[in-house]
């Protein structure tokens, strides 16, 4: 048996608090504006994504950010749009206060560039060794990369906004593609997000394919404009079941007809290491396990192949799929899920509650 060691890890979400404080215990902004970090001692990946909205009820603003523990934080998320009046593509800000309006902690009075953005230019310059990348897509934002792969002037398009943002903001050193997701998976059109539904993620037989070719043009578009040094990567799902047909690598290249693959132009990917189980389905079940799904009555079992664990996905990403171990970044939620009205049958006598159905709420059935 092959034996495999992960150097990368990826943490979820930035929760951290900064060391840099006030005898209040609130952050010091004069304490931001006047300390160097060198990073890391190791050599591996460690990142972390720093959500746009968190400024709003979580209070959580880039000043938080312990930057020296990290050495990339990928900024989540900017919208894929496709115009198909043109057929051209771009990249949009979600919330232009977020993103460049606000000044909540009073560091940009005198900046050209406010907001979130303007906040990661001064923790780029207090952090040098901080690879800053912007994430586009995500969950609910994914809805327009099939079209954007699928056509070359749309791709060429939507490369060149990514040039034009990072000559616009040159400290920004690159982009994350998430798309949720390629081939099968994402929403299904019953979530909604401040009362408005989220469409279902369309799919093509050829997504897995375009993405390569997408990932090539921004790559090239980078290449062209003088800005070599500057990081594309992806995020992949936890799939156990889809994932080697979702994504194309060294390994699965040539069956798929492919001379070409993603790791052919990325410096880096993630894959989702959470979110295996949670209360969507009708018994309770770990979020992130590594190992398990052996019990009949845990969902993430899987009777006719792999089961729905950690260990299952990290091996089929890189034999099947053929991700370099040095460039593949584990992802690690930093939260659990919750179940509520749990049955008590005794599935799992040493654990009380695994395995069990959830009790209906407020007259409606379990999710």
């Amino acid at each position: 048996m092959k034996h495999f060691t992960l150097c990368v890890i990826l943490l979820l979400s930035v929760t951290s608090i900064t060391s840099f404080q006030n005898n209040d215990n609130t952050p010091s902004s004069a304490d931001f504006l006047n300390y160097q970090t060198t990073g890391p001692k190791h050599s591996k990946i460690v990142i972390g994504y720093f959500a746009q909205w968190a400024i709003y009820a979580r209070d959580f603003n880039v000043i938080d950010v312990e930057a020296d523990k990290l050495t990339h934080v990928l900024y989540a998320f900017y919208n894929p749009v496709y115009d198909t009046s043109n057929d051209s593509a771009s990249i949009q800000s979600l919330d232009p206060w977020a993103d460049t309006g606000h000044d909540e902690n009073n560091l940009l009075s005198n900046a050209a560039v406010k907001g979130n953005i303007g906040e990661l230019k001064i923790l780029k310059e207090r952090n040098p060794h901080l690879k800053i990348l912007i994430s586009v897509g995500g969950w609910t934002k994914s809805q327009h990369f099939p079209e954007i792969a699928a056509s070359q002037n749309a791709r060429t398009t939507f490369a060149q906004s990514m040039v034009d943002f990072m000559t616009l903001y040159p400290w920004i050193d690159g982009f994350d593609l998430d798309w949720e997701f390629p081939i099968t998976g994402g929403t299904e059109g019953q979530e909604k997000v401040n009362g408005l539904v989220i469409p279902a993620q369309p799919h093509t037989t050829n997504d897995h394919k375009n993405l390569v070719f997408l990932l090539k043009d921004i790559r090239a578009a980078f290449d062209s404009n003088g800005m070599q040094a500057k990081e594309l990567s992806i995020a992949m799902g936890n799939n156990v079941t889809n994932a080697a047909s979702q994504f194309i690598g060294p390994n699965n290249q040539a069956a798929n007809n492919m001379t070409t693959n993603i790791m052919d132009y990325c410096n880096f990917v993630t894959c989702f290491g959470y979110d295996f189980g949670g209360n969507w389905y009708d018994k309770t079940c770990f979020n992130a396990p590594l190992f398990g799904g052996d019990n009949v009555n845990d969902p993430l079992h899987n009777p006719s192949g792999r089961n729905q664990v950690l260990d299952e996905l990290i091996k089929l990403y890189l034999i099947e799929v053929g991700i370099p171990a040095n460039k593949f970044v584990m992802g690690v939620p930093f939260y659990g899920k919750i179940f509520e009205g749990v049955a008590a049958t005794g599935v799992d006598p040493n654990n009380p509650g695994l395995y069990e159905s959830e009790c209906p709420k407020n007259n409606e059935s379990s999710v």
